[in-house]
């Protein structure tokens, strides 16, 4: 919370006409001023706590209440998502606070077989209610890109093993990440691997990531370039 003092200008003088009166004025000493502005300087940096709107829902749009952010969560987020899983898809939309180094403003592409694959559109502000508005579907590039890495999903494992799967558009890294599911009082075990555009290897151990039900928790990611094929 911003604290504002405003120091008296007037002087202050005793009621008794002896030689005792005097007068107390603000001290002029460059310390004084030095230590007045370091103070402000600090309360200023302290600021209010952020407010963003926060809701979840299947499709393109979510409406909210306005929350106050945790401290360390100096962020707003939309988030629109379009999931495809064994050839069924649908659409999802996240808003919510979050942490700047957790949050990338642009569009992730992943997929975890042949016919799992996820992308991602998402903004990041850092004003009251920046996240009010509306975030278009992410468009899937799902032309095979000659690539290929190993893909699985798993839940009550830290790690997982799959086959090989061919990635698609601009997925030109292999990512394998794992983690805790904040899912109400349970916080199960995951892990994933799979192709992912340069944008996923941004996530770091310790970021929340939301999804469309659930917040995943991260702790351990990697990413590397994807192999070239023998031949090309």
């Amino acid at each position: 919370m911003w604290v504002w003092t405003r120091p008296s200008s007037a002087s202050y003088k005793s009621g008794l006409s002896t030689a005792g009166t005097h007068t107390m004025r603000p001290s002029r000493r460059p310390g004084t001023f030095l230590l007045a502005f370091v103070l402000l300087c600090t309360l200023l940096g302290l600021g209010y706590p952020l407010r963003c709107e926060v809701c979840k829902a299947t499709g393109s749009s979510c409406h909210g209440k306005i929350k106050t952010c945790r401290r360390d969560q100096n962020s707003c987020m939309i988030l629109v998502g379009k999931a495809t899983s064994k050839g069924k898809e649908w659409v999802h939309t996240y808003k919510g606070c979050t942490r700047s180094q957790d949050c990338y403003s642009g569009i992730v592409s992943t997929t975890m077989g042949p016919q799992d694959y996820l992308a991602t559109n998402s903004f990041c502000c850092q004003s009251d209610n920046c996240n009010s508005g509306f975030l278009s579907v992410p468009l899937t590039n799902r032309t095979e890109n000659g690539l290929m890495c190993p893909a699985c999903t798993s839940v009550f494992k830290d790690k997982c093993m799959g086959p090989m799967t061919r990635c698609a558009g601009k997925e030109n890294y292999c990512a394998s990440l794992s983690g805790h599911v904040q899912a109400g009082i349970f916080k199960p075990r995951f892990a994933m691997r799979g192709c992912a555009t340069q944008s996923m290897c941004y996530a770091n151990p310790g970021a929340e990531v939301p999804t469309a039900s659930h917040i995943l928790i991260l702790s351990r990611t990697e990413c590397s370039r994807a192999p070239m094929p023998e031949g090309w």
